[in-house]
């Protein structure tokens, strides 16, 4: 088993993982989210097999609140201070296929990514992860890692999939995801 960066001759079992693990047209391609600026995509492999893959980045000064969508009313002093200073570091996804779950694989991923993260001048982390029925505990790698759970936000995920931007893969009649932060300070 292998970590390593993302290249194009992963794209389409990267879409693929997404689609079966997130939801239907949930994951963009990943290419060109491997090109956006401060981006990092990880993916762990096996014999030319895909296990899984993350997603994260370093966001722009004073781009958390855009990030969360306005959706998050208190952002204590710190949180913002990092914003400005435009050291903050968010994981996006993390994707791991069901048959390889419970391997040590999402942690291998999510503690390179948070390397990165922090290795390119993030100080503060949050993590959000698409929460469903099917979806499986991330509670445990996060305290391994010091993360502290921060809250939930119901709506985000329940909009896209409920307008057709994604087909949730837990869906059933409406969405039941949810988004789950988790956040972290490094100094």
């Amino acid at each position: 088993m292998e970590y390593e960066e993302y290249s194009p001759h992963w794209q389409r079992q990267v879409r693929d993982l997404a689609d079966r693990v997130l939801g239907t047209g949930y994951f963009g391609r990943s290419s060109e989210i491997a090109r956006e600026p401060d981006t990092h995509l990880l993916v762990c492999v096996d014999e030319n097999q895909l296990l899984g893959f993350t997603h994260g980045r370093l966001l722009p000064q004073m781009g958390l609140r855009n990030f969360l969508e306005h959706r998050v009313d208190f952002i204590s002093e710190d949180f913002d201070t990092a914003d400005a200073a435009g050291t903050f570091g968010v994981i996006q996804s993390l994707a791991v296929a069901p048959e390889h779950r419970g391997k040590g694989i999402g942690t291998g991923l999510i503690s390179r990514l948070h390397d990165l993260l922090v290795g390119h001048g993030a100080d503060k982390l949050i993590a959000t992860f698409k929460s469903g029925p099917s979806s499986s505990p991330i509670e445990g790698i996060m305290g391994r890692m010091d993360f502290e759970y921060w809250l939930r936000l119901q709506t985000i995920f329940r909009e896209r999939c409920d307008q057709g931007k994604f087909i949730c893969a837990d869906r059933t009649d409406t969405c039941n995801c949810e988004a789950v932060f988790y956040r972290k300070t490094i100094y």
